[in-house]
Protein backbone atom coordinates (compact mmCIF):
# COMPACT_ATOMS: atom_id res chain seq x y z
CA UNK A 1 0.00 0.00 0.00
CA UNK A 2 1.33 3.94 -0.79
CA UNK A 3 0.96 6.05 1.17
CA UNK A 4 -1.11 8.58 -1.49
CA UNK A 5 -3.22 5.47 -1.68
CA UNK A 6 -3.82 6.30 2.34
CA UNK A 7 -4.04 10.02 2.57
CA UNK A 8 -6.61 9.86 0.15
CA UNK A 9 -9.45 11.94 0.53
CA UNK A 10 -8.01 13.26 4.28
CA UNK A 11 -8.15 16.76 4.46
CA UNK A 12 -4.68 17.55 5.67
CA UNK A 13 -3.09 20.64 7.72
CA UNK A 14 -1.99 23.17 4.91
CA UNK A 15 -2.14 26.74 7.58
CA UNK A 16 0.06 27.19 9.89
CA UNK A 17 0.10 30.89 11.88
CA UNK A 18 2.64 31.74 14.58
CA UNK A 19 2.98 34.20 16.72
CA UNK A 20 6.41 34.68 18.86
CA UNK A 21 7.82 37.02 21.18
CA UNK A 22 4.66 38.84 21.71
CA UNK A 23 6.51 40.69 24.24
CA UNK A 24 9.81 40.88 23.33
CA UNK A 25 10.97 41.12 26.53
CA UNK A 26 10.22 37.84 27.65
CA UNK A 27 12.94 35.82 25.37
CA UNK A 28 11.27 33.38 23.65
CA UNK A 29 8.97 32.14 27.23
CA UNK A 30 5.44 32.47 25.12
CA UNK A 31 4.48 30.92 21.69
CA UNK A 32 1.03 30.54 20.07
CA UNK A 33 0.50 28.66 17.03
CA UNK A 34 -2.67 28.07 14.68
CA UNK A 35 -2.94 24.58 12.43
CA UNK A 36 -5.60 23.99 9.84
CA UNK A 37 -7.41 22.30 8.96
CA UNK A 38 -7.94 18.74 10.42
CA UNK A 39 -10.24 16.58 10.02
CA UNK A 40 -13.27 16.60 12.79
CA UNK A 41 -11.43 15.09 16.11
CA UNK A 42 -8.00 15.49 14.69
CA UNK A 43 -7.09 18.94 16.08
CA UNK A 44 -7.77 17.52 19.79
CA UNK A 45 -5.96 14.22 19.02
CA UNK A 46 -2.88 15.91 18.13
CA UNK A 47 -3.46 18.88 20.78
CA UNK A 48 -3.51 16.80 23.46
CA UNK A 49 -1.03 14.60 22.73
CA UNK A 50 1.38 17.48 22.31
CA UNK A 51 0.02 19.30 25.59
CA UNK A 52 1.26 15.76 27.87
CA UNK A 53 4.52 15.67 25.69
CA UNK A 54 5.63 19.30 26.41
CA UNK A 55 5.00 18.95 30.41
CA UNK A 56 6.17 15.34 30.63
CA UNK A 57 8.91 15.08 28.23
CA UNK A 58 11.22 17.83 27.41
CA UNK A 59 14.40 18.05 29.17
CA UNK A 60 16.03 21.09 31.29
CA UNK A 61 18.88 21.71 34.43
CA UNK A 62 17.50 22.13 37.91
CA UNK A 63 19.14 21.59 41.42
CA UNK A 64 19.60 17.73 42.38
CA UNK A 65 21.51 18.67 45.62
CA UNK A 66 23.38 20.88 48.37
CA UNK A 67 25.70 20.98 50.53
CA UNK A 68 25.98 23.53 53.34
CA UNK A 69 29.20 23.99 55.18
CA UNK A 70 28.75 26.64 58.32
CA UNK A 71 31.80 28.35 60.01
CA UNK A 72 30.98 29.51 63.66
CA UNK A 73 33.60 30.87 66.03
CA UNK A 74 36.73 29.29 64.16
CA UNK A 75 34.65 25.78 64.05
CA UNK A 76 33.45 23.92 60.89
CA UNK A 77 29.67 22.48 60.84
CA UNK A 78 27.93 20.35 58.44
CA UNK A 79 24.30 20.63 57.90
CA UNK A 80 22.82 17.06 57.69
CA UNK A 81 19.07 17.81 56.73
CA UNK A 82 17.03 20.00 55.41
CA UNK A 83 15.28 20.83 58.95
CA UNK A 84 18.01 21.73 60.86
CA UNK A 85 18.53 25.53 61.67
CA UNK A 86 20.94 28.21 59.90
CA UNK A 87 22.14 31.08 62.12
CA UNK A 88 21.83 34.48 61.16
CA UNK A 89 19.77 33.44 57.92
CA UNK A 90 16.44 35.23 57.81
CA UNK A 91 14.86 32.08 55.56
CA UNK A 92 14.80 28.70 57.34
CA UNK A 93 16.46 25.78 55.28
CA UNK A 94 13.12 24.38 53.72
CA UNK A 95 12.24 28.03 52.20
CA UNK A 96 15.77 28.07 50.91
CA UNK A 97 15.38 24.54 49.09
CA UNK A 98 11.94 25.77 47.83
CA UNK A 99 13.82 28.70 46.23
CA UNK A 100 15.94 26.60 44.85
CA UNK A 101 13.45 25.04 42.69
CA UNK A 102 12.56 27.81 41.35
CA UNK A 103 16.07 28.47 39.38
CA UNK A 104 15.72 28.47 35.83
CA UNK A 105 18.44 27.31 34.50
CA UNK A 106 20.76 27.26 31.16
CA UNK A 107 23.96 25.63 30.66
CA UNK A 108 26.33 27.00 27.65
CA UNK A 109 27.59 23.63 27.24
CA UNK A 110 27.04 20.74 24.54
CA UNK A 111 27.66 18.45 27.38
CA UNK A 112 24.49 17.53 29.72
CA UNK A 113 27.50 16.24 32.65
CA UNK A 114 26.69 17.17 35.86
CA UNK A 115 27.83 20.33 37.37
CA UNK A 116 28.88 21.17 40.78
CA UNK A 117 30.19 24.67 42.19
CA UNK A 118 30.43 26.24 45.36
CA UNK A 119 28.58 29.55 46.49
CA UNK A 120 30.34 31.57 48.82
CA UNK A 121 27.48 33.38 51.52
CA UNK A 122 29.20 36.13 54.29
CA UNK A 123 27.01 38.50 55.72
CA UNK A 124 24.91 40.84 55.94
CA UNK A 125 23.71 40.51 52.47
CA UNK A 126 21.28 39.13 50.17
CA UNK A 127 21.99 35.60 47.99
CA UNK A 128 19.92 35.53 44.43
CA UNK A 129 19.99 33.17 41.50
CA UNK A 130 22.84 35.81 40.14
CA UNK A 131 25.00 34.31 42.46
CA UNK A 132 24.22 30.60 40.88
CA UNK A 133 25.93 32.17 37.66
CA UNK A 134 29.06 30.02 37.86
CA UNK A 135 30.53 27.16 35.31
CA UNK A 136 28.76 28.11 31.87
CA UNK A 137 25.84 28.18 34.48
CA UNK A 138 23.13 31.08 33.46
CA UNK A 139 19.85 31.97 35.54
CA UNK A 140 17.18 33.48 33.58
CA UNK A 141 15.74 34.16 36.48
CA UNK A 142 18.86 35.94 38.57
CA UNK A 143 17.16 38.38 40.46
CA UNK A 144 15.05 35.09 42.42
CA UNK A 145 15.86 35.84 46.19
CA UNK A 146 17.46 32.41 47.98
CA UNK A 147 18.30 33.76 51.21
CA UNK A 148 19.12 36.65 53.59
CA UNK A 149 22.03 36.90 55.89
CA UNK A 150 22.91 39.09 59.06
CA UNK A 151 26.66 40.35 59.81
CA UNK A 152 28.14 37.36 61.18
CA UNK A 153 26.72 34.71 58.53
CA UNK A 154 29.93 32.66 56.89
CA UNK A 155 29.12 29.90 55.05
CA UNK A 156 29.27 28.03 51.60
CA UNK A 157 26.59 26.24 49.93
CA UNK A 158 27.67 23.46 47.62
CA UNK A 159 25.05 23.44 44.86
CA UNK A 160 25.02 19.69 42.22
CA UNK A 161 22.63 20.98 38.91
CA UNK A 162 21.74 17.74 36.61
CA UNK A 163 20.10 17.66 33.33
CA UNK A 164 16.74 15.29 33.06
CA UNK A 165 13.23 14.99 32.50
CA UNK A 166 10.15 15.61 34.53
CA UNK A 167 10.01 15.34 37.74
CA UNK A 168 12.47 13.57 40.19
CA UNK A 169 11.64 13.51 44.01
CA UNK A 170 14.45 13.37 46.73
CA UNK A 171 13.71 9.80 47.65
CA UNK A 172 14.33 8.60 44.68
CA UNK A 173 17.93 9.74 44.57
CA UNK A 174 19.15 6.74 46.81
CA UNK A 175 23.13 7.93 45.95
CA UNK A 176 22.27 10.61 48.00
CA UNK A 177 21.35 8.92 50.82
CA UNK A 178 24.99 7.72 52.14
CA UNK A 179 26.55 10.69 51.71
CA UNK A 180 26.97 12.57 54.98
CA UNK A 181 25.93 15.97 54.77
CA UNK A 182 24.60 16.00 50.77
CA UNK A 183 20.61 16.95 51.08
CA UNK A 184 18.82 15.61 47.80
CA UNK A 185 16.28 18.15 46.76
CA UNK A 186 13.16 17.74 44.32
CA UNK A 187 13.99 18.37 41.03
CA UNK A 188 12.12 19.96 38.68
CA UNK A 189 13.27 19.22 35.11
CA UNK A 190 10.65 20.58 32.68
CA UNK A 191 11.09 24.28 31.71
CA UNK A 192 7.75 24.43 30.48
CA UNK A 193 5.12 26.04 32.74
CA UNK A 194 2.18 26.05 31.03
CA UNK A 195 0.46 24.53 27.60
CA UNK A 196 -3.11 25.70 26.30
CA UNK A 197 -5.15 24.55 23.78
CA UNK A 198 -8.59 24.98 21.97
CA UNK A 199 -10.53 23.72 19.08
CA UNK A 200 -12.42 25.65 16.90
CA UNK A 201 -14.77 25.33 13.63
CA UNK A 202 -13.12 25.88 10.44
CA UNK A 203 -14.33 26.14 7.18
CA UNK A 204 -13.02 24.41 4.24
CA UNK A 205 -15.03 25.13 1.23
CA UNK A 206 -19.06 24.68 1.75
CA UNK A 207 -18.13 22.20 5.05
CA UNK A 208 -17.60 23.86 8.41
CA UNK A 209 -16.83 20.22 9.95
CA UNK A 210 -12.97 20.51 10.24
CA UNK A 211 -11.12 21.74 13.39
CA UNK A 212 -8.45 24.52 14.00
CA UNK A 213 -5.94 23.68 16.54
CA UNK A 214 -4.86 26.70 18.55
CA UNK A 215 -1.76 26.14 20.77
CA UNK A 216 0.05 28.41 23.52
CA UNK A 217 2.83 27.22 25.36
CA UNK A 218 4.76 29.14 28.23
CA UNK A 219 8.36 28.24 29.20
CA UNK A 220 10.72 29.12 32.06
CA UNK A 221 12.72 31.15 29.48
CA UNK A 222 15.52 28.41 28.93
CA UNK A 223 14.11 27.15 25.95
CA UNK A 224 12.40 28.88 23.45
CA UNK A 225 8.51 27.80 23.46
CA UNK A 226 8.91 27.25 19.30
CA UNK A 227 11.42 24.89 20.46
CA UNK A 228 9.63 23.22 22.71
CA UNK A 229 7.16 22.33 20.33
CA UNK A 230 9.32 20.82 17.69
CA UNK A 231 10.73 18.47 20.22
CA UNK A 232 7.46 17.31 21.15
CA UNK A 233 5.96 16.63 18.15
CA UNK A 234 10.13 14.70 17.28
CA UNK A 235 9.33 12.72 20.26
CA UNK A 236 5.67 12.36 19.81
CA UNK A 237 6.48 11.17 16.01
CA UNK A 238 9.11 8.67 16.98
CA UNK A 239 6.55 6.58 19.42
CA UNK A 240 4.52 5.99 16.74
CA UNK A 241 7.03 4.94 14.16
CA UNK A 242 7.08 1.47 16.15
CA UNK A 243 3.81 1.31 14.98
CA UNK A 244 4.53 2.22 11.67
CA UNK A 245 6.97 -0.65 11.36
CA UNK A 246 3.45 -3.50 11.66
CA UNK A 247 3.47 -3.04 7.98
CA UNK A 248 5.71 -1.82 5.68
CA UNK A 249 4.38 1.08 4.09
CA UNK A 250 6.29 2.34 0.51
CA UNK A 251 6.45 5.73 -0.76
CA UNK A 252 5.80 5.72 -4.60
CA UNK A 253 9.09 6.95 -6.40
CA UNK A 254 7.08 9.96 -7.42
CA UNK A 255 5.91 11.46 -3.99
CA UNK A 256 7.46 12.32 -0.55
CA UNK A 257 5.97 12.55 2.81
CA UNK A 258 4.61 15.94 2.05
CA UNK A 259 0.77 16.61 0.83
CA UNK A 260 0.76 19.91 -0.60
CA UNK A 261 -2.19 21.37 -2.21
CA UNK A 262 -1.67 24.63 -4.26
CA UNK A 263 -4.14 27.43 -3.00
CA UNK A 264 -4.50 28.39 -6.29
CA UNK A 265 -6.01 24.98 -7.50
CA UNK A 266 -8.44 25.19 -4.47
CA UNK A 267 -9.69 28.07 -5.33
CA UNK A 268 -10.28 27.09 -8.97
CA UNK A 269 -13.98 28.02 -10.00
CA UNK A 270 -16.23 25.33 -10.74
CA UNK A 271 -17.13 26.53 -13.69
CA UNK A 272 -13.41 26.49 -15.32
CA UNK A 273 -12.86 22.86 -14.31
CA UNK A 274 -13.61 21.33 -17.65
CA UNK A 275 -16.89 19.78 -16.56
CA UNK A 276 -20.09 19.41 -18.47
CA UNK A 277 -21.44 23.44 -18.54
CA UNK A 278 -25.15 22.18 -17.27
CA UNK A 279 -23.45 20.05 -14.98
CA UNK A 280 -21.05 23.14 -13.47
CA UNK A 281 -23.96 25.49 -13.44
CA UNK A 282 -25.63 22.88 -11.03
CA UNK A 283 -22.89 22.79 -8.95
CA UNK A 284 -22.42 26.57 -8.83
CA UNK A 285 -26.50 26.59 -7.68
CA UNK A 286 -25.76 23.99 -4.99
CA UNK A 287 -23.46 26.30 -3.19
CA UNK A 288 -19.84 24.44 -4.98
CA UNK A 289 -18.06 27.93 -6.01
CA UNK A 290 -14.56 26.38 -5.89
CA UNK A 291 -12.57 23.05 -6.29
CA UNK A 292 -12.10 23.37 -2.39
CA UNK A 293 -16.31 23.30 -2.16
CA UNK A 294 -16.09 19.87 -4.41
CA UNK A 295 -13.17 17.96 -2.52
CA UNK A 296 -15.19 19.32 1.18
CA UNK A 297 -17.77 16.75 0.32
CA UNK A 298 -17.62 12.87 -0.35
CA UNK A 299 -19.49 10.75 -3.89
CA UNK A 300 -22.38 10.27 -1.09
CA UNK A 301 -22.80 13.80 -0.28
CA UNK A 302 -23.20 14.47 -3.95
CA UNK A 303 -25.62 11.37 -4.61
CA UNK A 304 -27.84 13.43 -1.60
CA UNK A 305 -27.82 16.71 -3.59
CA UNK A 306 -29.55 15.40 -6.81
CA UNK A 307 -26.25 14.97 -8.69
CA UNK A 308 -25.91 12.28 -11.31
CA UNK A 309 -23.68 9.25 -11.30
CA UNK A 310 -22.01 10.41 -14.88
CA UNK A 311 -21.91 13.57 -13.41
CA UNK A 312 -19.83 12.02 -10.64
CA UNK A 313 -17.31 10.53 -12.58
CA UNK A 314 -16.59 13.40 -14.67
CA UNK A 315 -16.26 15.43 -11.48
CA UNK A 316 -13.63 12.41 -9.98
CA UNK A 317 -11.80 12.26 -13.82
CA UNK A 318 -11.05 16.24 -13.53
CA UNK A 319 -9.69 16.57 -10.12
CA UNK A 320 -7.94 13.64 -10.46
CA UNK A 321 -6.23 15.52 -12.91
CA UNK A 322 -5.09 17.88 -10.45
CA UNK A 323 -3.92 15.29 -7.94
CA UNK A 324 -7.22 15.81 -5.76
CA UNK A 325 -10.27 13.74 -5.20
CA UNK A 326 -13.61 14.14 -3.39
CA UNK A 327 -13.46 13.35 0.56
CA UNK A 328 -13.96 9.62 1.34
CA UNK A 329 -16.15 7.86 3.78
CA UNK A 330 -16.44 4.37 5.25
CA UNK A 331 -18.28 1.55 4.02
CA UNK A 332 -19.04 1.33 7.89
CA UNK A 333 -20.28 4.99 8.50
CA UNK A 334 -22.10 4.79 4.53
CA UNK A 335 -24.35 1.62 5.96
CA UNK A 336 -25.31 3.50 9.09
Amino acid sequence: MTKRNLLKGLTLPKNTDFKFDIDEKNGGKFAEFTVYPFERGFGTTIGNTLRRVLLSSIQGYAVSAIMITLRENGKTVQITNEFESLPGVKEDLLEIIASLKKLSIQVDAESHDSIQFVVPCKGPGTITGKDFEKNNVKIINSELVILTMEDDVDMDIEVQIDWGRGYISCDQKEDYKEQFGVIAIDSIFSPITRVNYTIEPVRVGTSSEFDKLIMQVWTNGTIKASKAVSQAAYIAQKYLDCFAAFENIEPQDDEDDSVEIDEEVLNTPVLELGLNPSTAKSLDTKGFKTVADLISKSEEDLKKLKVTDASIEKIKEKLAEKGLSLREVSSKLIRS
